[in-house]
């Protein structure tokens, strides 16, 4: 008896599941969602320039931070060298 109600428990927590499955597959909303982890990839030359655009001006942008920040560090180095061997 026990078995039997835990067989069609189960048999309904699975039919709720492909139903769920069933909705959020087919919801835009869901759609959207997977859109945007989701990359497509490029369709014509003129995206494939435009992501190597932005990705190389992302690119030099971060470098240009690091370098700063490296200059920054390096400056506070010099200060503490000075300070530590008089």
């Amino acid at each position: 008896m026990i078995a039997t109600l835990e067989a069609l428990v189960l048999l309904f927590v699975l039919a709720g599941g492909v139903l769920v499955y069933r909705c959020l597959i087919r919801s835009q909303w869901f759609a959207r969602l997977i859109g945007g982890v989701v990359e497509t990839p490029p369709v014509n030359d003129e995206e494939v320039v435009k992501r190597m655009t932005t990705a190389e001006s992302a690119a030099r942008k971060r470098a240009a931070d690091l370098e700063s920040e490296a200059t920054v560090k390096q400056r506070t180095a010099r200060q503490m060298r000075k300070k530590l061997n008089p």
